[in-house]
């Protein structure tokens, strides 16, 4: 049996009930809000938590058991506070651990009907926040991969590398990076520990029967610095440092569990490399997990700015360009001193939003165009005129494509 994914999912079916989930959880907030507020149960918080657990099947059936899961943690944190309060004490972190919920539901939802791919892998960190939050246990780094793994693991053909010096002071030198990293105050001498440790993994699990889960774990720790460090591969991290002192002692009494081989194949896979590319091959993975790089492209448009966020700026923005449009037609900039300064303020704020929201090329643009208003005294209408209205209706189709891309 293949278990073969891809990011890419119709998006049809969850399209169709997205306006009840959305108001669904719309309703939560409202409630743990009122409830926070006042201190007394909200009419209806009963049959707004039975239609969330609906929402959690639903979820299910359209293909989205990761988001399913998280929605269904939302409802027993949501069942925890309702239960704390009506014992006055209600933990304002698990209201917090609540709203980042509901945020990053709606917002994946969001993203999953206008992209139509599938990221779960953005949904770890939340899903643990939650675990923690009920004390349950964690969801692992690795979960995604498992399925992949149950009936056969790849077989790679690693580099030979350069037998390490001998030394009594890995493991300390292993801690003592992990502390760093822990702490994220990790320098580049802890990125190269980290490798050094990794290199004598390999030399001292060479003749052992995991020599190819240790070649893995040298490989994800020589690239580090490559990897976004989130909560659930830094407790990876953890789980090494304890395998590392029992393969200090005894090589041969390791016991490698599935979880940590899922676990580090799955930190390895976030690289793009050959090597990775023959494990992807090897377990018909596809691009059902993500590398950090294809991660860091789909981030931009889930951690970023809505659609409604974007028309409203885009809005703004284009009101603007087009007050600057009449005043620099008028040649209001060519003798006013004045209104020359205010038509390079102008100029400059509209470039600044320009940059943060991703338009490098029109805010330098519009920058150039603002300090040559500015440095030049003596301006004619023909000198400057059409460089600044091309300047201003470039700025103008790039927020036309910004707001069509969302």
């Amino acid at each position: 049996m293949s278990f073969h994914t891809q990011t890419h999912f119709d998006s049809t079916a969850l399209l169709i009930v997205k306006a009840e989930i959305d108001n669904t959880i719309k309703n939560i907030e409202n409630g743990i809000g009122n409830l926070i507020e006042d201190g007394a149960l909200p009419f209806g918080i009963d049959d707004t938590l039975l239609n969330l657990e609906q929402c959690v099947h639903v979820l299910s059936l359209v293909g989205q058991p990761e988001l399913a899961t998280l929605t269904q943690l939302l409802v027993q944190v949501a069942q925890q506070v309702i239960a704390d309060s009506q014992h006055q004490r209600i933990d304002l972190d698990h209201v917090a651990a609540m709203s980042e919920t509901t945020a990053i539901i709606q917002r994946y939802i969001d993203f999953l009907c206008m992209h139509e791919t599938r990221v779960p892998q953005f949904l770890l960190p939340a899903i643990n926040r939650l675990q923690l939050v009920l004390k349950q246990p964690l969801t692992r780094e690795g979960s995604l991969i498992s399925p992949f793994i149950e009936t056969l693991r790849p077989h790679v053909q690693f580099d030979p590398i350069d037998e390490p010096e001998a030394s009594e002071k890995v493991h300390s030198l292993y801690r003592l990076a992990l502390l760093h990293f822990l702490k994220s105050t990790a320098k580049p001498i802890d990125y190269q520990a980290m490798a050094i440790c990794g290199r004598y993994m390999v030399e001292r699990a060479k003749t052992t029967s995991g020599s190819q889960y240790w070649n893995l774990v040298h490989f994800l720790l020589s690239n580090l610095k490559q990897m976004q460090l989130t909560q659930p591969r830094l407790r990876v991290l953890i789980r090494l440092e304890s395998q590392l002192g029992q393969l200090i002692k005894s090589p041969n009494d390791v016991i490698v569990k599935q979880e940590d081989y899922a676990d580090i194949l799955s930190m390895a896979l976030a690289h793009d490399h050959a090597i990775t590319d023959d494990i992807r091959q090897q377990l018909d993975i596809g691009d059902g997990i993500l590398s950090d790089n294809q991660l860091a492209f789909y981030g931009r448009h889930l951690f970023g700015p809505n659609l409604d966020t974007i028309r409203t700026v885009v809005g703004l923005l284009n009101q603007q360009i087009n007050d600057l449009s009449t005043q620099i037609e008028t040649a209001q900039h060519v003798k006013d001193e004045q209104a020359r300064q205010q038509i390079h303020d102008q100029l400059y704020e509209v470039a600044n939003v320009m940059d943060v929201i991703k338009l490098p090329d029109a805010a330098q643009r519009l920058h150039r165009e603002a300090d040559f208003i500015l440095a030049n005294q003596q301006l004619s209408q023909q000198e400057n005129i059409e460089s600044i209205m091309n300047s201003l209706l470039f700025a103008t189709n790039a927020l036309e494509i910004l707001e069509r891309n969302y």
